[in-house]
């Protein structure tokens, strides 16, 4: 795989990450069946990985009902009884924050990147499994709090905050 996602294949071919508990929410450049994709390293790449058996749930599942999806998918796929959480903020690229490192198209809006992580809070509530890390990545700090057209001001960190929260309200 010859993109950022490196690390992920180092992680899985060294076995110290098995492919079944990855799951990766919000992507923006899977390959969706019927839509070309205009570049095939990356959709050959999600492809590879899922064969390994990776889950994703894209961001084109984010629209109308998907929170009883996103629930359906967390339920079906998490197996164990610990769970890591690595927000990557390219994930939100123009929807909510603007300090991503990549920003090459609109991400997920602020409330439902806040629902993921209520999701999963309530599955900790519920016992299902435990948050034992999280961390935050993919952030361009020299745009943090930068003006964006139209005069408004980057909410990065106060999204990330609320992301947090959201996710600690276990």
């Amino acid at each position: 795989m010859a993109c950022c996602g490196n690390f992920l294949s180092y992680l899985i071919d060294t076995k110290q990450l098995l492919p079944e508990n990855l799951l990766v929410i919000g992507v923006g450049d899977y390959p969706i069946e019927g839509i070309g994709q205009s570049n095939g390293s990356f959709a050959q790449s999600y492809l590879n990985f899922e064969k390994k058996g990776c889950s994703f749930f894209p961001v084109c599942r984010f629209n109308g009902g998907y929170i009883q999806d996103l629930k359906r998918f967390l339920h079906e796929r998490i197996k164990t009884p610990y769970i890591y959480v690595s927000l990557d903020l390219d994930v939100g690229a123009y929807r909510c924050v603007h300090a991503a490192r990549y920003m090459d198209a609109p991400g997920i809006d602020r409330e439902s990147l806040l629902s993921v992580a209520d999701v999963i809070a309530d599955g900790c509530r519920h016992r299902k499994f435990a948050l034992v890390g999280f961390d935050v990545m993919e952030f361009n700090m020299h745009f943090l709090g930068i003006k964006v057209p139209g005069g408004a001001e980057d909410q990065t960190i106060p999204f990330v905050h609320d992301f947090i929260s959201t996710l600690a309200a276990t």
